[in-house]
């Protein structure tokens, strides 16, 4: 199953000149309205409604109108507010020992980078196959990361990302 979102591997170099390949991953939610059709269903919503409600004024029954105008500010506030979260996405970047987390929501962008080698990957569902969640816990703070996946994908990507950091050298003791 894929998930919606785009991961690759980087091949690299690490210090020590042996290859060691990094990962990519990237996610935004799924917009079925481009702005251009937001406002096209906005219009053929919006002048309609406005049109029937100055229709029945002109009957008369003028307490259509301010009920009108509520509902096409209703419908503004909705598109606004999705459009406030048009460039919202998250990324995961694994390069060599370094595990960066960046994700944009309402307009805010936050980074987090972590040691990879401390990170740990806490998964699991409330019920089975429902409710998933996934979490990469390092310097005692967790972040929940795949909010624009499906549960599966959540899952999915979860087990991507311990298999990768499972992959990294462990820490070598070092003798007096």
């Amino acid at each position: 199953m894929d998930m919606p979102g785009s991961d690759r591997e980087i091949p690299g170099l690490s210090n020590a000149g042996q290859d060691v390949w990094d990962y990519e991953f990237f996610s935004r939610p799924n917009r079925s309205l481009s702005p251009d059709q937001q406002r096209w269903v906005f219009w053929s919503v919006a002048l309609p409604g406005m049109g029937i409600a100055v229709f029945f004024a002109a009957l008369g029954y003028w307490l259509m109108l301010p009920f009108a105008g509520f509902e096409i500010g209703l419908l503004a506030w909705a598109f606004d507010s999705l459009r406030e979260h048009d460039g919202d996405y998250e990324s995961i970047t694994i390069r060599g020992d370094c595990l960066c987390l960046e994700w944009r929501e309402a307009g805010k962008t936050y980074h987090r980078d972590l040691n990879a080698l401390w990170t740990s990957v806490e998964s699991g569902c409330e019920q089975a196959e429902n409710h998933c969640r996934f979490c990469l816990r390092s310097g005692g703070e967790t972040t929940e990361l795949g909010r624009y996946l499906s549960d599966q994908g959540r899952m999915k990507l979860a087990e991507v990302v311990r298999a990768k950091l499972s992959r990294r050298p462990a820490l070598k003791k070092i003798d007096n």
